[in-house]
């Protein structure tokens, strides 16, 4: 019971620093599910919630549980390989639900991704939060905020312009706002230049 107990505090205490405010009234069942992350490595549970397959569920008690998968995420102490198992289970479980084709894709998804693409203390769950959002269904939010990592300095915003150049993304507005980056010089990490510079080639953008 004091584990839990002193998840949801946690949980509570995450508002603070997070992108969004997370309510202080955590469900019983974000408590539940983020506990079972830390003792087994599994959220049990926690798709078919996000999902609604089970039936309908309050918004509010579906951000609470998005919001404890993305705190285990961005909130561990100790980003260590050890502990990625728990992260890597929370960061797959919210890509999945904003994917899903059964029940209702969980529309929270692609804001809590942008949230650990900017503030996980581990490079490759930033990584992956930005290869999750090059995946998600609502494309116009998704190209925004690739592209507000692409132009930063965000250790990864290479992996954001990599990400614009994916098959399907690219087909559907990632090239041409690659495009536009290249031709203002909004990229400004070294690495991302490199990334794009590298696009601009392949598709025979004019080099300056």
């Amino acid at each position: 019971m004091q584990q839990v107990l002193g998840l949801a505090l946690i949980l509570c205490a995450a508002s603070i620093t997070s992108f969004r405010p997370l309510p202080c009234q955590v469900s019983s069942e974000a408590v539940k599910i983020a506990a079972s992350i830390r003792s087994s490595g599994k959220p049990i549970g926690a798709l078919s919630v996000l999902t609604q397959r089970m039936g309908p569920r309050p918004r509010a008690n579906l951000d609470a549980i998005a919001d404890s998968l993305a705190s285990i995420v961005i909130d561990d102490p100790n980003a260590t390989r050890t502990n990625s198992q728990y992260r890597f289970s929370a960061e797959m479980t919210l890509i999945h639900a904003g994917m899903s084709s059964k029940g209702t894709a969980y529309v929270g998804t692609a804001e809590r991704l942008f949230r650990i693409a900017q503030n996980a203390t581990d490079v490759g769950d930033r990584s992956a939060a930005i290869s999750g959002l090059a995946e998600m269904p609502n494309r116009t939010q998704a190209l925004g905020m690739l592209r507000q990592i692409a132009i930063s300095h965000n250790p990864v915003a290479y992996a954001a312009v990599q990400a614009l150049d994916g098959d399907e993304i690219s087909a559907n507005g990632g090239l041409t706002l690659l495009r536009e980056l290249h031709e203002k010089a909004l990229i400004t990490d070294v690495t991302a230049r490199r990334a794009l510079l590298f696009i601009a080639k392949k598709n025979g953008w004019t080099i300056p």
